[in-house]
């Protein structure tokens, strides 16, 4: 399971139902990841300065919570595969025995 970057609903939302509403609001999720001529998002980037900081982990925030529900149904139906011992990824059970 992967955690998309990309989410166009968060350039519309401030929370989810929360419509964006005020210039500040509407510029504050207006940027690009895949895009960014400055490098802030950059892989090789460890250092960050506070705006490209607060996106990003809002971003990430938002995307968390609008997909919870997927989140907890992949990792319970996981768990479910390890205790009836079904192969998860290759894996046979709890010993990782393939």
């Amino acid at each position: 399971m992967a955690y998309c970057c990309v989410c166009l609903l968060w350039c519309c939302f401030v929370f989810l139902g929360v419509p964006r509403k005020t210039a500040e609001e509407l510029d504050f999720a207006n940027f690009s990841i895949f895009e960014d001529s400055e490098g802030h998002y950059s892989t090789f980037n460890f250092h960050y300065t506070p705006k490209p900081f607060d996106r990003l982990t809002k971003l990430c925030e938002f995307n968390t919570l609008l997909g919870e529900q997927t989140i907890k149904d992949v990792m319970a139906d996981c768990v479910r595969k390890r205790r009836e011992g079904k192969a998860v990824n290759g894996m046979n059970g709890m010993n990782g025995n393939k």
